[in-house]
């Protein structure tokens, strides 16, 4: 079991609430000042009443810019948390337009890859269906220098007439 803290982990000033921890905390307040001009005007006490007048307000790609921010946010209070790293604002910022960038990217099959070292004629980044009466093998892997430990996950599935079987 993990103990829940009703205070900001990150501040220990304020109760942690949804707003506060994607809205109002300082490194999100920051955040939102250079994504969106005008978003301090916007007046709500709840998460839920704030999102919805930025839909109300902005573009449809200015909302997923919003999304992926809020999701950039929490990503950095979380390895705070967990792995007593500190996100700048800057930091947050750019991973998360980079992530919305590739998001975007893998939306669109005939886009360019993603990744600025790939060229023309280089395998495809996005996920393909496999063609039938084959079999598709999918590898992973990550090094956790700071443990000293590795994982790796493997996925193999055999596509026939159609149907999966893995």
């Amino acid at each position: 079991m993990v103990p829940v803290q009703i205070m900001c982990p990150i501040c220990q000033k304020s109760e942690e609430t949804i707003f506060y921890a994607l809205i109002s905390y300082s490194i999100a307040a920051q955040c939102w000042q250079r994504l969106l001009a005008g978003v301090r005007s916007i007046v709500a006490a709840k998460f839920y009443s704030w999102f919805d007048q930025i839909l109300q307000r902005y573009s449809k790609g200015k909302c997923r810019e919003v999304v992926m921010l809020c999701w950039g946010l929490w990503k950095a209070r979380n390895k705070l948390v967990w792995n007593q790293k500190y996100a700048t604002v800057d930091g947050v910022l750019i991973s998360s337009m980079s992530c919305l960038v590739q998001w975007n990217s893998a939306q669109n099959r005939g886009s360019k890859a993603s990744f600025p070292v790939f060229k023309a004629g280089d395998r495809v980044e996005f996920w393909v269906k496999p063609q039938e009466n084959t079999i598709k093998v999918t590898v992973d892997a990550a090094i956790f220098h700071d443990r000293a430990t590795f994982g790796y996950d493997i996925v193999a599935l055999r596509l026939l007439r159609g149907r999966s079987d893995g």
